[in-house]
């Protein structure tokens, strides 16, 4: 699981969803490179990620649109992870050389600007919302822990702290209304004892549950009626893990999302609005993007795309409210170059 560079889930929320939706396919421009990553779309259908340049030397935030593709850095190693309706960037940039990255925000007018760190080596943002507000993680000082950050423009990079006796921590998503989602954790790797939680600044950062009889959960999504996306592991040893949803923050429910069929592996990693949310699954030995919405269940994303395609989606990253989807995928014979994609209802 690739949780501390916050590597992207995908999880999708869409606006009237029905049965048989289908999607078409475009695949997003690269530097030459013949790799792209898509982590974020914002509703003026502008895509951010990351794509290889074309001598494979370095790695490099891109934000696209209709017109094309434009790198935003010039630095060593890049990567863009969300967009807002203000078209403010945010990701991780390695301003004095890799692999010491720190969070950066990009505006068109200012460029990438450093966010800093929590005092280490390291920082990531995840996620903003459309006041400006940025999440992610970063490296405490000497480099001792990772804790969850929240940013703003006028009280700078806040150190969100752990719950629970956790020693790390990283936030995934924040909301218009503040509130930040993510991942409480035993140890900096990410890989054992994980908790979801969630942050306001009027009541600081609390757990959320976990399955009944189960107790690991992680937190990577947040729409603006808190409805929250993300995964349950359940039994990793047996590759089990599903995807769930925290409906109702008030009642402090959680429900099981289950997965596709043949499949008992699958994660939430956005959601939309309407509470739409997409992912990935795991169908045998391979991976497939996913979309879930309380009409339909979950559904596999290559059963939705035309069959002649010549795609096969391979995660679903990010839904916006108006339903259309970034992910990545490869062509049909040629599994080693991902391409980032966008999905658009039909």
């Amino acid at each position: 699981m690739k949780v501390v560079t916050a590597v992207a889930f995908c999880v999708v929320a869409l606006s009237g969803v029905v049965e048989s939706q289908q999607y078409s396919v475009r695949a997003i421009e690269t530097f030459g490179g013949g790799f792209s990553e898509a982590f974020g779309i914002n509703n003026h259908l502008q895509v951010v990620g990351y794509a290889l340049k074309q001598d494979h030397s370095a790695a490099e935030a891109y934000l696209w649109n209709i017109q094309g593709v434009n790198g935003l850095s010039s630095f060593s190693q890049s990567q863009a992870r969300a967009i807002n309706d203000n078209d403010q960037i945010v990701g991780c940039a390695s301003f004095s050389g890799f692999p010491d990255q720190h969070a950066f925000l990009w505006t068109q007018a200012d460029g990438l600007q450093d966010l800093g760190t929590l005092g280490g080596d390291f920082s990531c943002a995840n996620a903003i919302n459309a006041n400006g507000e940025v999440v992610g993680q970063s490296y405490t000082t000497g480099n001792a822990a990772i804790h969850a950050f929240v940013w703003s423009q006028t009280q700078g990079m806040q150190d969100l702290g752990t719950a629970g006796g956790a020693l790390a921590s990283a936030a995934f998503g924040i909301n218009d209304n503040g509130q930040v989602v993510g991942i409480s954790a035993g140890n900096n790797a990410f890989s054992k004892y994980l908790t979801a939680f969630l942050w306001s600044r009027n009541e600081g950062m609390r757990l959320l549950p976990h399955l009944p009889r189960h107790s690991q959960s992680a937190a990577l999504k947040i729409n603006n009626k808190g409805e929250i996306g993300g995964f349950a592991p359940l039994d990793l040893s047996r590759g089990i893990e599903h995807a769930v949803l925290w409906p109702h923050l008030l009642d402090g429910g959680i429900q099981d999302l289950g997965s596709v069929p043949g499949s008992t592996y699958s994660e939430i990693g956005s959601i939309n609005l309407s509470g739409v949310s997409v992912g990935a699954a795991v169908i045998g030995q391979n991976r497939h993007g996913v979309i879930w919405s309380a009409t339909n269940g979950m559904q596999d994303m290559n059963d939705l795309i035309p069959a002649n395609s010549g795609w096969v989606v391979y995660e679903c990253n990010f839904i916006n409210d108006e339903g259309k989807i970034v992910a990545d995928g490869y062509r049909i014979g040629d599994e080693g170059q991902f391409r980032a994609l966008v999905l658009t209802p039909q």
